[in-house]
C-alpha cells in the first residue's frame, strides 16, 4: 500500500503536514493555477446586478376618512385581498404581459466588449442608439433569433442575421425575417454609443412573458406583516429598476381600477334615479301651479294642525317603506337582468336589515375576488370555481330574501294607507280641488325628500370615486447592489483556491490507492521486520558514486549502516554478509560494494564475494574484464583462490571475487563441499566478506548460500518493488530460517530519510538541475 494513502487514513496531523510539505510545489502550482483560471472566469464573465423594491400591502380600512368608513356599509367598499393573493397577482401572465408591451421587451440588445465577444452587457432602449421592434406581438410560435450590426454607414446600419443574410436600414425601414415583422428605430438622443459591436436578439411576447416570470422573484418573509420584497437579477441594473418599477405602477393602476368597479356602477345607479325624481317633480309643480291658478287655493294648515301633523308622520313612514319597496325592486330587477358571475350589485342606501347589507357586501367582494383571478387563470382553476359556487349561493339566498323583505314592506304599506285612508272623513268638509292641491304638495314633498337624499348619496359616492387609492403602499422604489452579485469575486477566488489545494491532494491520493509500491519505512515497520538503514535516492550511476571518498548523503547512509551492522553481529570476529533482494533491479550489487566499501574503510580487510551465478553485475560497476570466478573455481580443482580474487583501482584495500563463467547448473555447483571450504578460507583470511547473491525472490540460489552467512541483508528499493513482495522476508524472518535478517531500504527521497544523512554533505551538488531536476525526481 502506498505511503500517499496511509498519510490520510491514519489522519495523524504530523504525518498530513509532512505529507503537504512534501508536495508543497505541485499544491501551491496547483493554488496558482485554479486562482488564475478563477480570475479569467470573473474577467471575461458578464456580470448580473440584483434590484430590489419593498411594497406594503395595505388594509382597505386603513387611512380612510369617516365620510368613507359610514359609506362601507352600503357595499362600496370591498376587504383586502391580502398578500399572500397580491405576491400571485405581481407574477400573473396578464400584469407581466402589460410590462413586456410597455418596456418592449420582445427585444433585447447587447454591446460586446471586442471582436472576441466574450463579454457583453445589456442595453436598455433608452441607451441604444438603435433598436428593433417587433410589429406583431402575438405570434408565440416563431423560434427567437438574433441580429448582428455589421457595419455603420453615415445614418444606415448594416444588419447581418443568423442565416448569414445581410440588409442595409434606416430609421422608420421595415425588415421581414423568419415571417415576422421588423421595424428598426434610430435614437439620436444616444448617437455617441458605438454600435458596431451590437447585438440583437428578438422572441415572441409570450416566451418574454414567460422568461420574466422565472426572473422575478417575491420575498414572502414579511408576508404576516403584509410587506412584500420583489426583486430579480439581470445583465443590467437600470433595466431591473424599470421592469420592477412599471410592475408596481401597473398593479397599483389595476388596483384602484378594481376597487372602484362598485362606486361606478353605484354611481350610474343614482343618475339614473335623480333623473325620474327630477321628471316627476316637474309634473307635480306644474299641477300645483294650475290648482292655485284657477281655483284661488289658500293655506289650510291652520285649520288642520292636529290632523296634518299626525298624516305627516303616516306619510314619511309611507315615504319610507315606499323607497325601501323600491330598492327591493331594483334589486330583483338585478338578479333577472344580470345572470352572468362578472357584475356587481349597484347599491345606493341601505336596508333597515343589517344581514341583507352584510350579504350585498359579501357579494360583491366575492365577485371582485373571481374578476382578479380570473385576471391570471382561467375559469377551471379551482379557487375561480369555488368563487363561483359561492356566489350561486348566496345569489339564491339574497333574492329569496330580497323576495322576503318586499313582501313585508308592502304588508306594512298597506296598514299605513289603511290608516291614512281614515283621515278622509275628517277632511270631507275641505273642498275638493283643496284636497287635489293638498295631494299634490304632499307628493312634491315626498319626492322632494327623495331626491335630495339620493343626490347627497350621489356627492358622497363621487367624494369615493375621487379619493379611492390603491392598497399597494410603496416603501422603497427598484434599486440596485453596487457589487455584481454574480460572478462573485470573493467566492470565485476562495473556490478556486480551496479547488487549487485540493485537486493535488487528490490526485497524489488517487495515485497512492492505485500504488502498489513499496512506499517506504513505515510499511516495513508494519510487517514486524527490521529496518537496517535507509540509502537515499541517488541520480548518478555507480562508478561515481562507489568510489567517491567525499561525504555524502550516500557514503554517510553507508557508515550508519556499517554501525548497525555492529550491534547485530560481533564486530571483532570474521563475519559473512549475504545481500539479496525481491527482484532484479533493486541495488543489490550497489548496497553490496556500498557496504564493502564502508567495511573497508573502518580498518577492516573486506572481499566482496560474487554469487549471483545467472545475471551478474559485479564486473560491470568494478571497471574488471570479464574474467574466472566462484564458477570456475568450484568446478575446477586446478585454480586456487588468489587466482579468482582480483583488486580495483577504484578502491584501495578491497579485494574482489567475480563469479566468473555463468554455469548451467548454478544450485547444484554450490552444493558442493568445495564451496564450504572456500567460505572457510574467506573467513580465516578477511574480517567482512560481502556476498552478492541473487534475488532471493526468483531462485533458490540464495537459500544455499543463506547457511554461511551471519547476517541477510534484504534490500527493498522504494517505490520499485511491489509491497506484495515484501510477505516474502517477512515469512522468513517469522520462520527463523536465517540466523539473522534485516531489510535495507534502497531508493528512498532525502525528504523521507532519516536524519544526519545530510549532515556533511556539498549541498551544491543537490541543487544542480534546479527545477527541471525536481521534475524528474518526481516523474519517477
Amino acid at each position: 500500500m502506498s505511503n500517499n494513502f496511509e498519510e490520510f487514513e491514519s489522519f495523524d496531523v504530523r504525518k498530513i503536514i509532512r505529507f503537504l510539505l512534501k508536495h508543497w510545489k505541485v499544491i501551491a502550482i496547483g493554488f496558482v493555477f485554479s486562482c488564475f483560471i478563477g480570475f479569467l472566469y470573473i474577467r471575461y464573465t458578464t456580470p448580473e446586478f440584483r434590484s430590489t423594491a419593498k411594497v406594503l400591502i395595505k388594509n382597505d380600512s386603513d387611512g380612510k376618512s369617516i365620510t368613507t368608513s359610514q359609506l362601507e356599509g352600503f357595499g362600496l367598499f370591498g376587504e383586502s385581498i391580502g398578500a399572500e393573493s397580491e405576491a400571485e397577482i405581481l407574477k400573473s401572465r396578464q400584469l407581466i404581459g402589460v410590462i413586456v408591451d410597455e418596456l418592449g421587451l420582445t427585444t433585447t440588445a447587447f454591446n460586446y466588449g471586442g471582436l472576441t465577444k466574450i463579454k457583453k452587457s445589456e442595453l436598455i432602449k433608452k441607451e441604444s442608439p438603435i433598436w428593433i421592434n417587433l410589429i406583431d406581438t402575438s405570434n408565440v410560435y416563431f423560434k427567437p433569433f438574433s441580429v448582428e450590426v455589421d457595419e455603420v454607414k453615415g445614418d444606415a446600419y448594416s444588419l447581418k442575421f443568423e442565416n448569414g443574410q445581410k440588409m442595409t436600414v434606416e430609421d422608420g425601414d421595415s425588415i421581414e425575417y423568419k415571417g415576422q415583422n421588423l421595424v428598426f428605430e434610430t435614437l439620436p438622443e444616444n448617437k455617441h454609443v458605438d454600435p458596431k459591436f451590437f447585438e440583437f436578439h428578438v422572441r415572441s411576447r409570450d416566451e418574454a412573458i414567460t422568461s420574466l416570470i422565472e426572473t422575478i422573484s417575491i420575498d414572502r418573509d414579511q408576508i404576516m406583516e403584509g410587506i412584500l420584497g420583489i426583486s430579480m437579477v439581470g445583465l443590467s441594473s437600470t433595466k431591473n429598476n424599470d421592469i420592477i418599477n412599471e410592475l408596481i405602477h401597473q398593479q397599483q393602476i389595476i388596483a384602484i381600477e378594481q376597487k372602484n368597479l362598485t362606486a361606478t356602477k353605484t354611481n350610474d345607479f343614482l343618475t339614473t334615479r335623480l333623473e325620474l325624481i327630477e321628471q316627476k317633480l316637474d309634473s307635480i309643480e306644474n299641477i300645483g301651479r294650475t290648482l292655485k291658478s284657477e281655483n284661488g287655493i289658500i293655506d289650510v294648515e291652520s285649520e288642520l294642525p292636529a290632523l296634518l301633523t299626525q298624516e305627516r308622520e303616516l306619510e314619511e313612514e309611507l315615504f319610507e317603506l315606499s323607497f325601501n319597496e323600491g330598492i327591493a325592486e331594483q334589486m330583483i330587477n338585478f338578479f333577472k337582468s344580470n345572470e352572468d358571475f362578472q357584475s356587481l350589485i349597484p347599491v345606493s342606501l341601505s336596508f333597515k336589515s343589517s344581514s341583507l347589507n352584510m350579504a350585498i357586501s359579501e357579494y360583491n367582494q366575492l365577485v371582485l375576488e373571481r374578476n382578479r383571478l380570473l385576471t391570471s387563470s382561467n375559469e377551471n382553476n379551482p379557487e375561480v370555481v369555488k368563487r363561483k359556487n359561492d356566489i350561486i349561493r348566496l345569489r339564491g339566498n339574497l333574492n329569496q330574501s330580497i323576495q322576503s323583505y318586499k313582501s313585508s314592506i308592502t304588508e306594512q304599506k298597506k296598514r299605513v294607507v289603511s290608516k291614512l285612508s281614515s283621515f278622509t272623513s275628517k277632511k270631507s268638509s275641505i273642498p275638493k280641488y283643496e284636497l287635489d292641491y293638498r295631494d299634490a304638495m304632499r307628493d312634491q314633498t315626498i319626492s322632494e325628500s327623495i331626491y335630495l337624499l339620493l343626490l347627497q348619496k350621489k356627492e358622497e359616492n363621487e367624494i369615493i370615486l375621487a379619493s379611492t387609492e390603491s392598497n399597494i403602499r410603496v416603501i422603497d422604489y427598484a434599486y440596485s447592489s453596487y457589487l455584481p452579485v454574480s460572478p462573485n469575486k470573493k467566492l470565485v477566488y476562495l473556490l478556486c483556491g480551496i479547488l487549487g489545494i485540493l485537486i493535488p491532494i487528490l490526485f497524489f491520493y488517487i495515485k497512492g490507492l492505485l500504488d502498489n509500491k513499496l512506499s517506504g519505512r513505515e510499511e516495513i515497520e508494519k510487517l514486524d521486520l527490521p529496518v537496517l538503514g535507509e540509502i537515499p535516492l541517488s541520480n548518478q550511476p555507480l562508478l561515481e558514486t562507489f568510489p567517491s571518498i567525499s561525504r555524502n548523503t550516500i557514503t554517510e547512509a553507508f557508515i550508519s549502516v556499517r554501525t548497525n551492522i555492529g550491534f547485530i553481529i560481533n564486530r571483532k570476529s570474521s563475519n559473512v554478509i549475504m545481500v539479496t533482494s525481491s527482484i532484479a533491479g533493486e541495488g543489490k550489487t550497489f548496497a553490496s560494494l556500498n557496504l564493502a566499501k564502508a567495511m573497508n574503510a573502518s580498518g577492516r580487510k573486506t572481499v566482496v564475494l560474487g554469487l549471483d551465478l545467472r545475471a551478474p553485475k559485479l564486473l560491470e560497476h568494478i571497471n574488471l574484464p570479464y574474467t574466472v570466478g566462484v564458477s570456475n573455481y568450484l568446478s575446477s580443482d586446478e585454480l586456487s583462490i588468489e587466482e579468482i580474487t582480483y583488486t580495483s583501482d577504484l578502491v584501495d584495500g578491497l579485494d574482489f571475487i567475480p563469479c566468473g563463467t555463468i554455469p548451467p547448473n548454478p544450485t547444484e555447483l554450490l552444493l558442493r563441499d568445495g564451496f564450504s571450504e572456500l567460505m572457510d578460507t574467506l573467513r580465516d583470511k578477511y574480517d567482512s566478506i560481502i556476498i552478492d547473491t541473487s534475488p532471493i525472490g526468483l531462485v533458490a540460489d540464495t537459500l544455499t548460500i543463506a547457511e554461511h552467512a551471519d547476517l541477510l541483508v534484504y534490500v527493498a528499493r522504494v517505490g520499485y518493488v511491489k509491497s506484495e513482495f515484501m510477505k516474502l522476508p517477512q515469512k522468513l524472518y517469522r520462520e527463523n530460517k536465517f540466523k539473522s535478517l534485516t531489510v535495507l531500504l534502497n531508493g528512498v527521497e532525502r525528504a523521507n530519510a532519516g536524519y544526519g544523512y545530510g549532515y556533511g554533505f556539498d549541498q551544491t551538488n543537490a541543487k544542480k538541475g534546479g527545477i527541471l531536476k525536481w521534475f524528474r525526481r518526481k516523474s519517477k
